[in-house]
């Protein structure tokens, strides 16, 4: 039984993903461009390799030392002492051993701060979609409400020509007009800002985005299931689990570090007539240099494993919030679709064409209908933007 529902499961995360999928493909055209015309993106990269090669620097053993001296003799039929000698200077094995290992979860720290930084450029991007997308849509049902009223005025205007209307009617109808001109020109003008930001997100290169159309809202099938896949992709999870494993190579190193250090190296002494010269052997004892440092890393150690509990909380309550938000507007968005039936703006016009309804009933429904349509793309934009930064680890 418990084989038989595990297997149902993974059924229904595939399809979920694969639906996923396919309501995403009309942001990643867009998203491919961002990615490769980034400024923002190409400073991240080069920080991050900046990063990676500053952690190999330092890892093999101290420079070598050379001394010489140059003694005058008293008397001076003594003669001259000229001294030489090189050393080289190493610590315990074992902490160049470590010192590498910490390098390379570092490097993947880097790398993981840099998807991150990634993951929020690219999600901005699409979160700018939606709203674009929003935005054309409101433009579209703007720009429908200003044709009709234009429509309605310029028949009141003939209207009052013939005789067969009030002034009272027709200023009513002009306002109607202007009122819809300023909600298109309004709207219009939220549209070009989008566009300019997600050509500032390319880099200066213009995007052509049109699409007024929402693609199919997926939610997840499988909570637990959706909260696993954040848990193992997100970056910034990987980038907490990376400092904490910093954190405790640190504290591998520092140990390493109270080790002894050694020196091998050479030493000539050369005399008029005489020479000493040979192998030197030397013994650092770090008896008081790095009291309290080990102490110190484990605390830090400890004070980053919290930190990463507290954030991997923080994100998990975050992630359950934000898909209770969308179950919410996934509700209400299909409330509004039982009652936009009867909100049809074409079959209110031609039913004031065709004398069915008076002026003030038609602009009152007419204002209605519209209300209606705008708020539920409102609540479209929200439910899209809110499911764009639940998936953002997918980016």
């Amino acid at each position: 039984m418990i084989m038989k529902n595990k297997i149902i499961a993974a059924a229904l995360i595939s399809i979920f993903n694969f639906q996923f999928s396919i309501s995403q493909e009309v942001y990643t055209p867009v998203l491919e461009q961002i990615e490769r015309n980034s400024t923002e993106l190409r400073a991240l990269r080069q920080r991050a390799d900046a990063e990676v090669a500053a952690h190999h620097t330092g890892l093999a053993p101290d420079n070598p030392t050379v001394e010489a001296g140059y003694l005058w003799g008293m008397p001076s039929s003594v003669g001259p002492r000229i001294d030489v000698a090189v050393r080289q200077e190493f610590n315990f094995p074992t902490v160049y051993v470590w010192q590498r290992r910490l390098a390379a979860v570092r490097d993947s720290s880097a790398e993981y701060q840099y998807r991150y930084g990634r993951q929020q450029i690219l999600l901005a991007a699409k979160q700018t979609c939606i709203r674009l997308i929003y935005s054309n849509a409101i433009v579209a049902l703007r720009r429908a409400d200003a044709e009709r009223a234009r429509q309605v005025a310029e028949a009141y205007d003939k209207m009052m020509q013939q005789g067969n209307a009030n002034q009272l009617e027709a200023n009513r109808a002009r306002l109607s007009l202007t009122t819809a001109e300023a909600a298109l020109a309004e709207a219009e003008m939220e549209r070009d800002r989008c566009r300019a930001e997600l050509q500032a997100l390319n880099g200066g290169v213009l995007l052509q985005f049109d699409c007024a159309e929402f693609p199919v809202a997926v939610l997840p099938v499988d909570t637990a299931a959706w909260l696993s896949s954040v848990s193992a992709a997100d970056p910034s999870l990987a980038a907490v689990r990376s400092e904490s494993d910093i954190a405790q190579r640190t504290v591998r190193l520092t140990r390493a570090q109270t080790l002894p250090r050694w020196s091998i190296g050479y030493m000539g002494e050369f005399v008029e007539g005489n020479t000493l010269q040979g192998v030197t052997f030397g013994l650092s004892l770090p008896l008081w240099g790095n009291i309290g440092r080990v102490r110190q890393a484990r605390l830090n150690a400890e004070a980053v494993q919290s930190h990463g509990d507290a954030i991997r909380l923080q994100l998990s309550s975050r992630y359950r919030s934000l898909l209770q938000e969308a179950q919410r507007l996934v509700a209400l968005i299909a409330q509004m679709d039982s009652t936009l039936p009867t909100a049809d703006a074409d079959l209110l016009h031609r039913a004031f064409l065709a004398g069915e309804l008076s002026l003030t009933d038609y602009l009152l429904e007419q204002s209605l209908s519209s209300s209606a349509l705008a708020r539920r793309l409102a609540a479209q934009c929200d439910l899209h933007q809110l499911l764009a930064e639940m998936y953002s680890f997918k980016l």
